[in-house]
């Protein structure tokens, strides 16, 4: 292991990750479990890692509910967008 990305994490946690993405047997829950684990931050610094970027919070602003909530909003889908382009890069890692 290296010592960015998986190679942050415990050896037998990023087994694991390796072990499950190589047979094509990881879901959501699975990856979910195999990480609990793993404290919250070295969660973020793996996805940072990865290519993407968590957030450590939210910052609400707005003059409105309505502008806090659209903010939220807009936030929330760029993280998830990240999330998926660090998944993709992992499938497209791990097919080569």
């Amino acid at each position: 292991m290296t010592r960015g990305g998986l190679g942050r994490l415990e050896e037998g946690v990023s087994r694991k990750l390796i072990n499950g993405a190589k047979k094509s047997s990881l879901s959501i829950e699975k990856v979910q479990s195999i990480l609990e684990p793993v404290s919250l931050d070295a969660q973020r610094v793996l996805l940072n890692t990865l290519g993407g970027r968590m957030p450590y919070g939210f910052r609400i602003a707005g003059r409105n509910g309505e502008e806090i909530s659209e903010r939220v909003m807009r936030n929330a889908d760029r993280t998830l967008r990240r999330l998926r382009t660090v998944a993709g890069r992992l499938d497209e890692a791990l097919s080569n």
